[in-house]
């Protein structure tokens, strides 16, 4: 009936119920709160939710897989490089040396170094000017520099801007760059050991956080049905006091 008092004690229990719910809910935020202290400071993160550090361990995978993937591609390349370079200059040194007007050249470096040679035993005996000896030496020298050139024009394009040369560079641009990948799989399995140590405790972070979400919802519970009960008792006393002042039907 409307305005009539609740049961004796019953306000009683309603505070102890939301006492309690509200002690249950209060040692499950300190116990989350805790956990998410631990992680963020394993992790260095901000964000220590169960999805969240499930995404960032899905997404350095992700980086992970496709570093390597990247690095696998450049080392079949770089050794693909490496062996086209190693054959060309292999060729290169078989035409230079098979050519016929390097070796007539080698025979007049051969010639040349042997006036040198007797030249400069005359200037030892005082025989010949030093004038005669630097002639010499720059006949040898010139006589050199004809082999190399005619070894380089049997060898074919070997010097800047020849296909060897931009083989050669890049190669090292692919040395280069995976050294940079490695400093980046070294990071991420650096990050990926920091998530090992706590990716244990996101399922403990998930039931903590349910259990805390249940805990809230019964306090909110129990605090409803404690105001109702005490809103209940001065209409019932209310109602009481009003009775009692109705003078008696005759």
């Amino acid at each position: 009936m409307e305005g009539a008092a609740p049961p004796p004690g019953l306000l009683s229990w309603a505070e102890r119920d939301y006492e309690m719910a509200q002690r249950d809910r209060d040692v499950l935020a300190d116990r989350l709160a805790k956990l998410r202290s631990e992680i963020a400071q394993a992790t260095g993160r901000v964000d220590v939710s169960a999805q969240g550090l499930r995404r960032s361990i899905e997404k350095l995978q992700e980086q992970q897989e496709q570093i390597q993937l990247d690095d696998a591609g450049a080392q079949g390349r770089r050794q693909g490089l490496e062996e086209a370079i190693k054959q060309y200059t292999a060729r290169a040194a078989d035409r230079a040396a098979s050519d016929e007007a390097a070796k007539q050249l080698e025979k007049v470096v051969a010639v040349r170094e042997e006036q040198l040679k007797r030249v400069q035993q005359l200037f030892q005996a005082g025989a010949a000017p030093s004038s005669e000896v630097a002639a010499a030496e720059a006949a040898v020298a010139q006589a050199q520099a004809d082999v190399a050139m005619a070894k380089q024009r049997a060898a074919g394009e070997t010097g800047p801007n020849s296909a060897l040369d931009a083989w050669n560079r890049e190669a090292m641009t692919l040395s280069i760059e995976e050294s940079e990948r490695q400093g980046r799989l070294k990071y991420i399995r650096d990050r990926l050991d920091q998530y090992k140590q706590v990716i244990a405790h996101v399922a403990d972070l998930e039931q903590l956080t349910g259990d805390l979400r249940t805990a809230e919802a019964r306090r909110e519970a129990a605090r409803s049905n404690l105001e109702r009960i005490r809103a209940q008792v001065p209409a019932a006393t209310s109602a009481d006091k009003s009775n009692s002042t109705q003078p008696a039907r005759p």
